[in-house]
């Protein structure tokens, strides 16, 4: 998938990343934008499963590096249970990957600016 940080699409990206994990994986392992401060957007993705929790404040990192940032924190997650999270730079655009991650390496191959 390809995504442009947007505040108001964060809750957007979280369905999509919980969704896809769900059904393409089989895990359970949920992602939310943090609950807003009042009179301010939501500046925090959180990554939860059974195993552990990270949060990302997307405000700390530069937003246009906001995906790799995104991956760092979950691939703590997810790669106990066997998904990793890739952030594949490709000219201008960045994709979000999710792949098995005895896969992650080959995959790589292909991206080696990831």
């Amino acid at each position: 998938i390809l995504w442009r940080w947007e505040v108001d699409r964060a809750d957007d990206f979280c369905r999509w990343a919980t969704q896809a994990l769900r059904q393409r994986f089989g895990l359970d392992v949920d992602v939310t934008a943090g609950e807003p401060r009042e009179g301010a957007a939501s500046q925090y993705l959180e990554v939860r499963s059974r195993g552990g929790r990270e949060i990302c404040d997307w405000r700390r990192v530069n937003r246009d590096r906001w995906m790799g940032a995104f991956c760092a924190i979950a691939n703590r997650v997810l790669e106990p249970l066997g998904v990793s999270a890739l952030a594949l730079d490709a000219d201008e655009a960045t994709a979000l990957c999710f792949c098995w991650s005895r896969c992650a390496e080959g995959l790589l191959q292909h991206f080696p600016e990831a």
